[in-house]
Formats: structure tokens, sequence, C-alpha cells
């Protein structure tokens, strides 16, 4: 499906976003979205297979799914797997050996988009040679990369920009998996420089950041000092009676609430409760807590906002939950507290909201 332009639309939305700067996406149109739709599911089941090189193990998680993610966390903390990069997209935890035992970072891809080169695209096209027509699929959606795009003004004149090399448009099909080829070449480089030496934690991370860049990107990285500073897919992990389970990120809910993206906000105030409601819905998964509440309760707004992976029936322990926010069970409690009685209309200011966000968002 050969397209003539790609239109360049802005993300208004993120102009709410603190420190964010507001990025554009490419519009294909329908027709050339879906012309390689159909086929990238069958790419990503190829490659949701662990690919182990010596003693580097990575695995690309194509869904945040429960028992997926717990299995994938205890193959991480294996202590004979020392070299690991599990990720999706541009969001990775990484485990490499140092002189004090292993170190687990999150590992996040800097304008992961814009710094994918050609070598890339070429990667990700070699890699299905063995398959004429998802080959074909392929080519022909790197070729809608290489065309130009077209910026709408305000004034009413367009500017036109050309490309002489396919470019990685926020938007196009290919997203999640040339960025996960990109994992791959980051997670190689990292491995084929870093084996056979040992560092302390401090240069460890300055040793990573470099050989990332030797692989072409630039990257952040975030060490863990325990296991629930980990964050993949807004997920943590912690032991509970030995076994890795893992919780969903409070942040995440809490960016929810008071939010509501409709065309014109509901005449009743009880809708609006109704959805504040199921909002809160997936705050039950900290136990003994006053959001085991809302437990019983099933709301349609939970599954519009994906928020069905919440409720873990108070699996996890506060403890959990404390070492993640460096918070005390008090604290945690006090906020929770505020969550149990809050109705349209109220609004809520606690330092702990502010704590979670940062560790959850940064900033």
């Amino acid at each position: 499906m050969v397209i003539n332009q790609v239109m360049i639309k802005f993300k208004s939305d993120e102009l709410a976003k603190m420190k964010k700067v507001p990025r554009v996406i490419g519009d294909y149109g329908v027709k050339a979205s879906l012309f390689g739709a159909p086929y990238l599911p069958m790419l990503k089941s190829i490659m949701e297979q662990w690919i182990i090189i010596d003693d580097l193990h990575m695995k690309f998680v194509a869904t945040p799914d429960k028992n997926e993610m717990e299995q994938v966390f205890t193959y991480l903390f294996d202590d004979n797997v020392k070299y690991c990069v599990i990720f999706f997209s541009d969001d990775a935890v990484l485990k490499v050996p140092t002189t004090s035992g292993a170190m687990y970072m999150n590992l996040d891809i800097s304008t992961c988009d814009i710094s994918n080169t050609q070598f890339t695209f070429n990667m990700l096209l070699s890699s299905v040679s063995g398959h004429p027509t998802l080959h074909n699929i392929i080519r022909g959606c790197i070729q809608q990369c290489m065309r130009g795009c077209r910026i709408r003004r305000k004034s009413g004149i367009n500017v036109f920009l050309k490309t002489s090399r396919a470019i990685e448009y926020s938007g196009t099909v290919l997203t999640t998996a040339l960025n996960d080829w990109a994992m791959y070449a980051i997670g190689c480089t990292i491995y084929h420089l870093h084996r056979g030496q040992l560092y302390d934690r401090e240069q460890t991370k300055k040793e990573i950041t470099k050989y990332a860049m030797c692989a072409g990107y630039n990257i952040t990285l975030e060490a863990c000092e325990c296991i629930e500073d980990i964050q993949f897919l807004k997920f943590s992990p912690t032991y509970v009676n030995g076994k890795v389970v893992t919780f969903l990120n409070l942040g995440v809910v809490f960016r929810a609430v008071g939010r509501l993206k409709v065309s014109s906000l509901p005449k009743k105030r009880s809708v609006l409760q109704d959805h504040l409601n199921g909002v809160l819905v997936g705050l039950n998964g900290v136990q003994h807590s006053p959001f085991t509440a809302w437990a019983n309760s099933d709301k349609p707004i939970v599954e519009k906002y994906h928020l069905q992976g919440l409720k873990q029936r108070g699996e996890v322990p506060l403890s959990s939950y404390c070492r993640r926010y460096r918070i005390s069970a008090a604290e945690l409690l006090e906020l929770i507290g505020e969550f149990q009685s809050v109705r349209v209309g109220k609004f809520v200011a606690h330092e702990g909201f502010s704590t979670i966000l940062r560790k959850d968002y940064g900033g």
C-alpha cells in the first residue's frame, strides 16, 4: 500500500503534562495503517521467544499479562542468568553483574522513534526474509516510512518535508517491532562490551550508558535499590511467601482519577460519581486497606480504562508498596483513607500523591 505523504498531527493532550515536550504523530491514513496491521501479531509471536546468546538472555514481552509477567520476573531473578534484558518497545529492565552481585536497572531509550536509523529498518526486514508474504508486507510498510510529510499551519500554508531515508514516524504499525530491534542491538552491544569485566554499581551504570551509545542510542538508566524499584509496563515485582508476584504501580490509578475523556460532561452528578467509583475499583490491590471495600464492585468504566489488572484481591502486602514509594505504612493508609470517602467535586491534596507520581512517572 503506497502513500504519497504522511500527514503530521500535533498531540495536543500533552500540553497538560509538566516538563513534557509535546510530540507529533504521523497519520498514514486508514488504508495504509491497515496494510501491515494484520501481520504484525504474527511477527510479535515470533519475537516472544527467549533469545539466548552465551550468557545473554533477551525476551520481548508482548502483553502485561499477570502470569506472563511473573514468569518473566522469576526468570530474571534466577542466579544462573548473568545478563538479561526484558523489554517491550523502548521500555526495558536490564540485569548485569557487578562486583557486589547482580544489578537491575530500568532502561528507557530517549527519543527512540527518531533514533532508529536505516540499519534498524534493514535488520527488521532481513529478519523475515524467509517468509515471502511477511517480507513483502514489512517492505511495503518501510516504503511508507520513506515518504515525506506534510505539516498543516493555521495560516493555511502547508509545509512539505522530504526524507532521504526511512523515518519511524510515530503512528507507523512498525513502531513496536522497530523499537524491539533497537533493544536487541542495545542488549547485544552491552553484553559484547561488558562481558568479562566487573565494576561497582556506580561505574557499571556509566559504562552501560556508553555501551548503548556505541549501538547508536541515548538511554536513561534508573538503578534499582530493591526489586520493587523495578518498573516494567507500569508493573513492579515483589516476593510473597517466596514467590514472585507483580503489582500495578499506584501512579497509574491516581492519574486516572479526575479525568474523563468524553465529548461533553454528563449532566447528572451521579454519572460522574459512577465513573469515579469505577476508577476506585482498581485500588483494592493494597492488602488490608480501605481500597478492598471496592473489591466486589464491577463498573463498566474499569474495562474502559483497562484497569482489570489492578484487581489483585489483596495479594500484595502493604510493605511492598512502602518499599517502592519510600513512605511509611501510616502515610500510605492515610492516603488510602482520603480515597475511601472521595466524591465528585472534592479536592484531595496529599503529599503522598506527589511522592507516588514522581516515582512512577519521574519529575
